[in-house]
Order: C-alpha cells, then structure tokens, then sequence
C-alpha cells in the first residue's frame, strides 16, 4: 500500500509506490480538494509532452488462442520500432525454453538471446504449437559501442554492450575496460547509477547478473577513487521492473560502499 506523507519544501513526500496520479490524490494533502478538480489536476500533469512514444510500455502476450487477434498489435510495434519510436522485444518460451529476443528493423527478424535470428513466421508457427510470448515495446537503446563522445568530448565516452543473457562471470570479463577508461581520463568525481534492470528476473529485460555484481561495480569503483586520490564516489538509485531485485541490488551497492 501506498504512503503519502507530508510536504518537504516544495515536494510531497511519499514512497513512490503510487499506481497512477488518480490514486495519488486520493492521498490526505489533497483532501480540500473536490473530485473535479482532482481530476483536473492529473489531466493536467499528463499534457506535457514527455517525447516517449505511446508504444513505450505496450504489451501483448500471444498464445494460441489470442495469436490471430494480437497479430494487428504485434505489426504496429514492428512498424513503431521501424520508426525509431521504440525497441521491441520479445520474452517467452521458445520450444518450451525461456528467452529473450530483440527485433531488428533492418533484417525484419528477430534475434535470439543465443544469438540466432528467427523471423516472425518462425514465432507464429511456434506460438501455434504451444509456446508463450509477449511482445513489447520499449525505450528505445542508446549506448552502441561506437557512440564515444563528440566534439571536444571525442573518445571520453565508453559503452560495453552486453549480449542478451549476460551474467556476472561476463560483467567480470569486461570491467577492467572500465576501470582502464576511468584511470586514463582520472576524473574528479564518478557517479554510479545503480539501476537494477539487469539482474536475473527483471520482467522486460535480458541480462542475468545477480545482486553481487552491483556490489562488486560499487566496491572497485570505490577503490579506483581512492586511487585516484579524492575518494568521491556518489551512488544514485535506479530503476528496475522487480521490487525484490531492486531491493537486493542496493543493498548489495550500499554494502560496498561502506
């Protein structure tokens, strides 16, 4: 259940689990409020536009008896993410198999989390023997590993794209690339956002690190500013589509750095 608090300066202090703004005020500091203007309220908070696609967040999961309805929802989040409006993804079972696959506008098929590629017919076929999928569209991705910087910023930037299935003994293999990066630019302060979407179980997502990997990041980047000389490490948190994953990655982060 929800905890709506009391103001802090000049923000509503509440724990953020708030289904929708509706039931957000329906909390006791909006009680002098009618319903009409409640309403108008949430209508209005909605009207800016945040440039997220509609399509972000939409989801269809299709199985034998819903394939032949949900056929129309799937082409529109194919022809969404052909438009560079969202990335769209796929998790169920795969002969009976779960996993994750990403489509890719360009091929028109969509790859596997083993790194094979299957077209759509290929899915329907195996949707209609048996197998569950759900279809969603999601932000779509940054963070290709030939987006280093710009301008002056040129070559400060470093993205490790991480295979779909990834765990931590992998994470593992990559971080000194990290840390080699950090060292030779030295910066003055390093700011680690702690999202958890990563770790195993997150509903949308297709990595499998554990809890320990955050803490792991946390703790060597710990020492790296003490190496560096100024012990500056501010740890943000992130987000995250499992509340118990979330809860075990900070944890794990906080750990470390203490």
């Amino acid at each position: 259940m929800s905890a709506i608090g009391g103001v802090v300066g000049d923000m509503v202090d509440h724990d953020g689990f708030v289904a929708d703004l509706v039931t957000f005020f329906e909390g006791k500091l909006f009680n002098s409020y009618t319903a009409t203007e409640k309403l108008d309220m949430a209508a209005y908070v909605v009207c800016f536009d945040t440039g997220t696609a509609p399509a972000v967040g939409y989801t269809r999961t299709l199985t034998k008896s819903t394939l032949a309805s949900g056929l129309s929802d799937w082409n529109t989040l194919q022809a969404q993410a052909s438009a560079g409006n969202i990335d769209l993804i796929v998790r169920g079972t795969v002969t009976g198999v779960v996993h994750g696959l990403l489509y890719n506008p360009v091929s028109n098929n969509y790859k596997l989390d083993t790194g094979n590629t299957v077209t759509q017919t290929q899915l329907e076929g195996l949707i209609q023997a048996g197998d569950v999928m759900s279809v969603m569209g999601v932000y779509p991705g940054t963070g290709a590993a030939d987006e280093t910087g710009r301008g002056a910023a040129q070559g400060t930037k470093l993205n490790l794209p991480m295979a779909p299935g990834s765990d931590d003994a992998a994470f593992a293999r990559v971080w000194p690339q990290v840390t080699a990066h950090l060292e030779r630019f030295a910066p003055e302060f390093i700011i680690l956002q702690c999202g958890a979407d990563s770790v195993e179980g997150d509903p949308i997502t297709h990595l499998r690190f554990s809890a320990k990997t955050h803490g792991f990041a946390a703790r060597e980047l710990m020492a790296l500013a003490d190496r560096l000389g100024h012990g500056r490490v501010l740890a943000l948190g992130g987000g995250g589509y499992n509340r118990a994953n979330i809860a075990q990655a900070w944890t794990a982060v906080v750990e470390n750095l203490l």
